[in-house]
C-alpha cells in the first residue's frame, strides 16, 4: 500500500474526510501529536504529503526520501 501523509494535525473527523477522498491504493498516514519528530517518522515512508495549516519546512523536507 501506498502512503500519504498528511502535514497537520488534526481532529478525527477531518481525518475521516480525507481517508474518504484517498485514492485506492493509498493509505493516509496522520499524527497523533502536533509533533515534529512524529512528522519526520511519517515522512520517511511517504511518497505524497499534502500540506495544509502547517508548512512543510526544510527539516521536514530533509526528512522525507521520497
Amino acid at each position: 500500500m501506498r502512503n500519504i501523509y498528511y502535514n497537520s494535525h488534526a481532529t478525527p473527523a477531518v481525518y475521516a474526510i480525507l481517508r474518504e477522498a484517498a485514492p485506492a491504493g493509498f493509505e493516509l498516514q496522520t499524527l497523533d501529536a502536533d509533533s515534529d519528530v512524529e512528522r519526520k517518522a511519517k515522512l520517511a515512508t511517504a511518497e505524497v504529503a499534502i500540506v495544509a495549516a502547517t508548512p512543510l519546512r526544510r527539516a521536514l523536507i530533509d526528512a522525507a526520501p521520497k
